[in-house]
């Protein structure tokens, strides 16, 4: 259970950190910690969404797969979010899977206990809602990136997410799999690591990249890196004043 754990754990979700007091103490009994291994599958398509996951750690990826089997990233969550928040807004399937791409840990709580804390908790609600509104405007940059981006610009937009949620300069990353979330081909993949390793901004070996130039590396990337983290860093700047103003 949550309250079992450090207060500092419960804030590494940075949702679940904004909430205000008597949301938390409502939430916190119901919560349970949980691993998240590579490759696990969170959420299948088309299927009822059974739990809610709030990660500590580690990365989730929303990935559309089509019917000859290619598929793409439609969305990267991290700490600063939530896996199924399509059921605060009332749906009880979602049409991508939910799947693990770097491990870590999650917070999760039952579907049903979740809408139900909903429902009685205008706190819980208003977090949910501008954390949706939000989502939405990250889907859509992210809908325009991949249509009208490079691919190597949008492969560095996509490690300095990766970066970004895995809280480290090196992480896991398999080529087949950097390919299926850009929705490219391996080769493109090998051919655009090789340009950012030869600028001197990563390295890559073993299935390892190590951010070794941030700046260069955002500089590499096109401009919807910094409009998605100017999204999310207005998201907290917000959820802050809703919890000031909660107390």
């Amino acid at each position: 259970m949550i309250t079992e754990l450090p207060l500092e754990t419960y804030g590494k979700n940075k949702l679940l950190a904004s909430l205000p007091q008597s949301s938390r103490e409502r939430l916190a009994p119901h919560l349970q910690l949980r691993e998240l291994p590579h490759k696990f599958v969170v959420h299948e398509p088309y299927a009822e969404v059974g739990e809610i996951y709030f990660p500590l750690s580690g990365v989730i990826s929303w990935i559309v797969t089509m019917k000859d089997g290619n598929m793409a990233e439609a969305m990267t969550i991290g700490n600063e979010g939530v896996a199924g928040i399509s059921v605060a807004l009332g749906g009880q399937r979602g049409s991508t899977a939910s799947i693990v791409q770097a491990p870590g840990l999650a917070l999760t709580i039952p579907t049903a206990k979740f809408l139900q804390l909903l429902d009685e908790d205008r706190g819980l609600f208003r977090v949910m809602q501008h954390y949706a509104n939000v989502l939405i405007n990250v889907i859509s940059q992210c809908a325009a990136c991949n249509r009208l981006h490079e691919v190597t610009e949008r492969c560095a937009r996509w490690l300095l997410m990766m970066q970004d949620r895995a809280e480290s300069d090196e992480f896991t990353l398999v080529q087949e799999f950097l390919a299926d979330m850009l929705g490219v081909r391996r080769p493109s993949v090998s051919v655009c690591a090789s340009i950012l390793q030869r600028a001197g901004l990563i390295s890559y070996r073993r299935g390892k990249v190590r951010v070794t130039d941030r700046a260069g590396l955002e500089s590499a990337a096109c401009e919807c890196y910094a409009i998605i983290a100017a999204e999310y860093l207005e998201m907290i700047k917000e959820l802050k004043k809703l919890q000031a103003d909660a107390q």
